[in-house]
């Protein structure tokens, strides 16, 4: 190391020599050169292989620009490695050839840079959450979604207490024991003295037992329940009935088969001369602690969901509604936060992804598709001829709810469903997969079976409009309100199409097509930002390869 410390000094001893006794520049320059060529084989006395491996930045002994102690030429060598190297053609054909971009005052890079130059500690403030009046700019979007349940009383049920009523003067009625009773009286010959009692029994299939249990009397007497004598003793219309002997009797008669639903009349008729009496006991049984269910889908509601009305799907045998259907509207708010920040009166946009938040309510895009749809939904509709052309035509469905078995095929767009697949007809699991797409259309329900006689509802049918399509639905829908056409009834649901002048009289831009606009609008697909700014990179990865 001495030895370069003082080879350093003798150069610089040297050189500060040969400048002050040079007349010219040249002669330093050929002053110097003659120097270094006396030492240029003095290498091997400096550099040891103890000290090189130790010396920074050391690869060889003989560098290649040795060959500049005798002069060389470093121009035609700097030359020849632009033309040669990597380094040099990245300088004379990469650099002249690169793209030109240009770039716009409104560029988002350039309003982030000039925002933040602008007002930098109020930019980082906010990026940092040390600003508190800082906040992202959101955007919202509300979407209404109408659903219904329905409530409906157990079928062919009657609560205990409203099953049967007794009343009638001379009549002692406490479950499940009913008493008539005429006190002792009369005169000559032979009086006739009466009671009648009134029993209204809503279901008379519901009454397990009816009997005349017991009967005392004195001294001719007779029963009749709806006009039919159920027990007699003695001739009670005779002028003179003395007999003188009070008798009793326990016949437990049953006197089930002569009751009626509706209004019953029990008579108890006694015929006496002097003194004389009568007195029945029955028994009338039911399960008089019996409560109907009322079955309902309308459990559990969403708190995003409110009541928007109900209407009466089906009255009972007394006009009174025993199937109700709500509708609610169920909001749901979705909150996307936007690359902009609002500081203040002030709106900045970080990441580089500068947004222009706009109210996107106007579907024009949507639903000019959906009225597209609507025309080509109405070039699909098959008719057999030009005479009869009906357009959006939809098909009769139906499905059954047996209220024996409470097995329901009826799939209604609600929250609680009580069908069973596996015990439904094969035309029945089409329509749930109809409504499940919401392709149907209900037009109303009847009982398509009775019990005979009686007349209770075993089965309930409900009947739709189905069709190929959701906006053959939705056209199909408004445009018969337009035309004040209804859907027939439920045992003849009217399904078909539109006729070529019922159509020209359809007032298209008055329908509201935002239920299937939506789904358009919602079937668009945004490009992924990486798969946007992927294909950029590759498109200018070409465009430098190509100017090459």
């Amino acid at each position: 190391m001495k030895k370069l410390i003082s080879i350093s000094l003798l150069l610089i001893l040297t050189t500060s020599y040969f400048v002050a006794n040079a007349s010219t520049m040249e002669d330093v320059r050929q002053d110097a050169l003659n120097f270094g060529s006396s030492y240029k084989s003095s290498a091997s006395t400096v550099i040891t292989d103890q000290n090189k491996q130790n010396t920074p930045g050391y690869t060889t002994d003989s560098p290649e620009q040795t060959k500049y102690y005798d002069g060389g030429s470093m121009s035609d060598d700097a030359l020849s490695k632009t033309q040669t190297s990597e380094e040099g053609k990245l300088m004379t054909q990469g650099l002249p050839n690169r793209p030109q971009i240009s770039i716009s005052s409104n560029d988002d890079f350039l309003k982030t840079s000039q925002a933040i130059q602008g007002n930098p500690e109020e930019v980082v403030a906010m990026l940092t959450g040390t600003y508190g009046e800082c906040k992202p700019i959101e955007h919202k979007a509300t979407v209404t979604e109408v659903k219904t349940c329905d409530e409906y009383e157990e079928v062919d049920c009657v609560d205990g207490a409203k099953l049967v009523s007794v009343s009638g003067a001379d009549t002692t009625w406490n479950f499940p024991t009913l008493q008539q009773d005429i006190s002792w009286r009369g005169v000559s010959g032979c009086s006739k003295y009466y009671v009648y009692t009134t029993i209204n029994i809503a279901d008379v299939s519901k009454i397990d037992v009816f009997t005349l249990n017991s009967i005392g009397w004195d001294d001719v007497v007779r029963v009749r329940v709806n006009g039919t004598t159920v027990f007699q003793n003695g001739d009670v219309d005779a002028g003179r009935c003395e007999r003188g002997t009070v008798f009793g009797t326990s016949p437990n008669t049953n006197l089930k088969p002569y009751l009626q639903n509706g209004s019953n009349t029990i008579e108890l008729k006694l015929g006496v001369a002097g003194m004389g009496y009568a007195s029945a006991r029955y028994t009338l049984s039911y399960n008089n602690t019996r409560k109907c269910q009322t079955a309902s889908t309308c459990q559990n509601i969403p708190s995003n969901c409110s009541l928007q009305g109900s209407k009466c799907i089906n009255m009972n045998g007394d006009n009174i509604c025993n199937y109700r259907r709500y509708t609610y509207a169920c909001s749901t708010t979705t909150v996307t936060s936007t690359a902009n920040v609002e500081c203040g009166s002030n709106v900045y946009c970080t990441n580089n992804q500068c947004t222009k938040v706009e109210d996107d309510s106007s579907q024009d895009f949507a639903t000019s598709i959906a009225y597209l749809s609507s025309i080509n939904q109405a070039a699909k509709d098959n008719n057999a001829s030009s005479d009869n052309l009906r357009i959006f035509s939809g098909a009769g469905k139906s499905c059954e709810k047996d209220a024996v078995s409470y097995n329901n095929c009826c799939k209604d767009d609600g929250w609680g469903q009580d069908y069973t697949g596996a015990s439904c007809k094969e035309e029945e699991k089409s329509l749930m997969e109809m409504q499940s797409k919401k392709l149907c259309h209900y037009v109303g329900s009847y009982c398509s079976e009775k019990v005979p006689l009686l007349g209770k509802c075993l089965k309930t049918k409900k009947t739709y409009c189905c069709f190929n399509s959701k906006i053959s639905r939705i056209i199909t829908e408004q445009g018969r309100a337009q035309l004040g056409k209804g859907w027939g009834s439920a045992e003849s649901p009217d399904c078909g199409g539109f006729t070529t002048d019922e159509l020209s009289n359809l007032q298209f831009d008055k329908m509201d097509l935002g239920e299937i606009a939506s789904d358009i609008a919602g079937s668009v697909v945004v490009p992924d930002k990486s798969y946007l700014e992927g294909k950029v990179k590759k498109t200018l990865e070409g465009y430098g390869q190509t100017s090459n």
